[in-house]
């Protein structure tokens, strides 16, 4: 029954996305995850302009990230095992289209994902992924240095964890307080009514804890401005500017 609502679910939102990419079809902006092309890319909850495909709906961060699989991981070329937590639509569409990766999905609700489970409980064996891709969900999880540590488990030697998530550079410390529960109050102190935190520098410091070596990486810096504009990867301010985070950092986590 689950992967029957899954199918539904995702037929119904594939019909969606084709209407839409059909309606803003263009030669403006190209998205790197779908190929779609388009005059322009639609607006994100009235806050940002611009920011998501018509197509696979990925944000800034979505394209940046597949710019850096495909061309710096190798996700096109190479035969690997991934496991993706809380899969952004589009990238997993990719993912499972590749004839070389053995592809998982994982996530604690809804119907889509391969595998529902707690990331800090992952069902699955030591060092059975070469790569861990986590976007923007260790801020929804009250326990994250269990999840790191789970995710640090299932990496296989010589592979890798990748993550995004929001991020306050000015912050030296990771600000979050669990007695907000909240919704509304969550929203005003962490900027979303479903974060428990907002992280700090000091994100690099957890993960570190949890048994990884940390590099971070700025892809942005490395497109040319062209491509910047043609892929739309950079998060422009939005209409509220004094709640925008740093939100397309890549940190690679290497098992130490």
């Amino acid at each position: 029954m689950t992967n029957l609502k899954a199918t539904i679910a995702r037929i119904a939102r594939d019909q969606r996305n084709a209407a839409m990419a059909l309606r803003y079809r263009g030669d403006s902006y190209e998205c790197p995850i779908c190929h779609g092309s388009f005059r322009t890319m639609l607006p994100v909850a009235d806050r940002r302009a611009n920011a998501s495909c018509p197509r696979c709906r990925s944000f800034e961060r979505h394209r940046l990230l597949w710019l850096y699989l495909e061309r710096e991981v190798g996700v096109t070329r190479r035969s690997m095992r991934i496991l993706h937590v809380a899969p952004e639509p589009g990238t997993a569409r990719r993912l499972l289209s590749q004839p070389g990766i053995d592809y998982v999905t994982t996530d604690i609700g809804g119907v889509t994902a391969m595998v529902r489970a707690d990331l800090t409980a992952l069902p699955f064996p030591d060092a059975s992924f070469d790569i861990v891709l986590c976007s923007h969900v260790l801020e929804h999880i009250p326990e994250d240095r269990a999840a790191m540590r789970q995710m640090r488990r299932v990496t296989a030697p010589g592979g890798r964890t990748i993550l995004q998530h929001p991020i306050d550079p000015d912050r030296a410390e990771t600000y979050e307080d669990f007695s907000i529960t909240d919704p509304a109050e969550r929203e005003r102190a962490f900027f979303q009514r479903d974060h428990v935190r907002i992280y700090g520098r000091d994100i690099a410091e957890r993960l570190t804890e949890a048994g990884f070596r940390v590099t971070i990486v700025d892809y942005n810096e490395r497109l040319t401005p062209k491509e910047r504009e043609r892929y739309r990867t950079v998060q422009y301010p939005s209409s509220t500017p004094e709640h925008d985070l740093q939100a397309d950092a890549i940190y690679l986590c290497d098992p130490r």
